[in-house]
This record gives C-alpha cells, sequence and structure tokens, in this order.
C-alpha cells in the first residue's frame, strides 16, 4: 500500500492486446507514477496506479489517451472498475 494515493483498478478486457493498451494507456496519463499489475487471468486485469489522482480524475484523462471504449462500472474514493467494450 502506498502512504499517499494510489488507485485499485480491476478492469475487463477482451483480449491481450487491450491489456497492453489499456496500461500503456494509464502509465501516459500526467500525475501516474507507475502501474503495478497485480494479477491477470483470462479477461480480467487488477492494477495498482501510484497517482495523488482521483478515479474519476483518471477515468477522464484515460479517455484522452486511448481509442479504446472504457465504460465505467464503479468508483470508490480509491477504486476503480472499468470495462473495455467493443
Amino acid at each position: 500500500k502506498f502512504n499517499q494515493g494510489g488507485i485499485e483498478v480491476e478492469a475487463t478486457v477482451n483480449n491481450e492486446s487491450e491489456a497492453v493498451e489499456l496500461v500503456r494507456a494509464i502509465k501516459s496519463v500526467g500525475d501516474v507514477n507507475d502501474v503495478y499489475i497485480r494479477s491477470q487471468q483470462g479477461g480480467k486485469l487488477r492494477l495498482t496506479v501510484d497517482t495523488e489522482q482521483k478515479p474519476h480524475t483518471l477515468v477522464a484523462a484515460l479517455r484522452g489517451k486511448t481509442r479504446l471504449k472504457l465504460l465505467t462500472e464503479g468508483q470508490t474514493a480509491n477504486s476503480l472498475t472499468l470495462r473495455v467494450v467493443k
């Protein structure tokens, strides 16, 4: 766990290339220090994003960094559930 900030992200993707693209896009967002892949099974990714940003701010920035269509399925103060839709 981080002393300051950090967002736990659960993402559902359709294939490996979407998983790679999602991680790349998150890393390209300003104020993201790093992205840690906690687990990846089938189409489910669990990530920890080292950032001071809030989940809703991260999603908004992310939409400008990727062509993936992202659906926000849930969010709390420090977590985010995303789905990549076709």
